[in-house]
């Protein structure tokens, strides 16, 4: 019956695997989530100039026509003592003074947050009126089988049995819904025809361990933290170029109108942020400053800066820290699943299986990590939000499967390996330490020059 041997203290139970996995994600996720409130912060104190410049000049405009607050004259008194002797300040001082200076940097990027939140919710993926595919065939014996297995799994995690839908695609499948109530399960028509009754199960039920794991709404909640930096960075930094002027009025016009339309465009938008996939091949201006760019020079400090700073923390801190959270979510789904099939092998033997297929499924990048394994679709991202197939299938191993003819890593990296990543970890630590004073010192000077000292001159025009 070819029974797998004794490992002895290489044996992990699965029960201790889905607790490791949950702990170890959410401290990956709480030092993530430190990061972003940190970057928000910074990133809406580099904005305050131009907000607090902006309401201020709208204020004295309409002084002119019934008496209104000096808002510019306010935010001056506040800022003066700082400017003056900053170690004279007591701190609670201070730090209300941060608050309020970027309370509306703040209040911008939860704006955007929303929309984004808002576009996903209404993707076909999350909004169950949408048809996202066909119902399984009653014809076809292995979607039926598919089916069933799912609900078996289903009662056997003591949730509702999801939603099914076949679609065309590669050998992958998805869980997505807003939770266990609403859940639907994506199925690649491909797929089906490369896996035995076995495999099925295995799939089957590492997709409901996601959903009774609750993964779909952090993934949501994962394209979202990462759309808000790839938004903001792709229309500050395409506001101030000529050849990508018109695509960054197109996604300020989606931000603001909530058609599906412009669902659906924010939506495309959220990849790597430095790509602009509307850029043409040749430039279709010169290289000299036209009135536009003269115009729009009081944006260069506060939103230019602020939008590259985020695009490049999000791209080498938030990105990597968050996926290496998700690929511990995906580990912690193959030990569930484990957990509810108490079979082991046939997991692994899909993962082996699928590992040599098209897995192609998901249009969209931004949902690509909901799938079971990696879409061959490029995600923009330095770090994979899964684990090698390798990985996966030795954690497997350790769980009680049999081996598989993919070569499987060793626990223990080389120690050549390992002083390589930690140069490279050394060196993306001392790049971003050098590079995010740089530009913050960068982004106040011109800030002073280009927005504090223009809007300075029209307030004591107006008033």
């Amino acid at each position: 019956m070819d029974w797998q041997p004794w490992q002895g203290t290489e044996r992990e139970d699965f029960f201790n695997a889905v607790a490791r996995h949950r702990r170890t994600a959410w401290r990956i996720t709480l030092v993530c989530g430190v990061a972003y409130a940190v970057l928000a912060l910074v990133m809406s104190l580099l904005l305050a100039p131009l907000l607090f410049g902006v309401a201020g000049l709208v204020l004295d405009i309409l002084s002119l026509l019934f008496p209104t607050p000096d808002l510019l004259a306010y935010a001056g008194k506040l800022l003066s003592p700082i400017v003056d002797d900053p170690r004279a300040v007591p701190l609670a001082d201070l730090l209300s003074f941060i608050l309020l200076a970027s309370a509306p940097g703040l209040l911008l990027m939860l704006m955007v947050a929303w929309v984004v939140s808002r576009a996903i919710r209404h993707s076909a993926l999350f909004d169950t009126t949408q048809q996202l595919g066909r119902p399984p065939d009653p014809l076809s014996l292995v979607e039926r089988q598919f089916a069933n297995t799912l609900e078996e799994m289903a009662v056997a995690a003591l949730i509702p049995a999801p939603k099914v839908v076949i679609i065309e695609g590669g050998a992958n499948a998805a869980a997505s819904g807003m939770d266990a109530q609403q859940a639907t399960v994506v199925i690649g028509q491909s797929l089906l025809a490369l896996i035995n009754r076995a495999q099925m199960q295995g799939i089957a039920a590492h997709l409901i361990a996601a959903i009774a794991d609750n993964d779909m709404k952090i993934g949501m909640r994962t394209a979202s933290v990462l759309g808000v930096f790839a938004l903001l960075t792709r229309l500050s930094v395409s506001l101030l170029d000529k050849d990508s002027f018109a695509a960054s009025r197109h996604l300020m016009r989606a931000l603001c109108v909530p058609t599906a339309a412009s669902q659906a465009f924010v939506l495309a938008q959220l990849s790597d942020p430095f790509i602009d996939a509307s850029l043409p091949a040749a430039s279709q201006y010169d290289n000299k400053l036209g009135w536009r760019e003269w115009l729009l020079m009081p944006l260069m400090g506060p939103v230019w800066f602020s939008g590259f700073l985020g695009g490049f923390v999000s791209t080498l801190i938030l990105s990597p820290g968050i996926a290496w959270a998700w690929q511990q979510r995906k580990y912690m789904a193959d030990a569930t699943a484990v957990r509810l099939t108490r079979e082991p092998d046939g997991l692994s033997t899909a993962l082996s299986v699928l590992s040599h297929a098209n897995t192609s499924l998901l249009s969209g990048a931004w949902a690509s990590h909901l799938c079971v394994v990696a879409p061959q679709q490029t995600t923009g991202m330095i770090i994979s939000v899964f684990p090698a197939v390798e990985r996966r299938l030795a954690a497997l191993v350790r769980m009680g499967a049999s081996h598989q003819p993919m070569a499987t890593p060793s626990s223990v990296s080389p120690l050549w390996i390992r002083l390589l990543v930690g140069g490279l970890l050394v060196v993306m630590a001392g790049l971003v330490a050098v590079l995010l004073p740089l530009l913050v010192i960068a982004s106040t000077m011109l800030t002073m020059l280009f927005t504090i000292m223009p809007i300075a001159i029209l307030h004591a025009l107006l008033r």
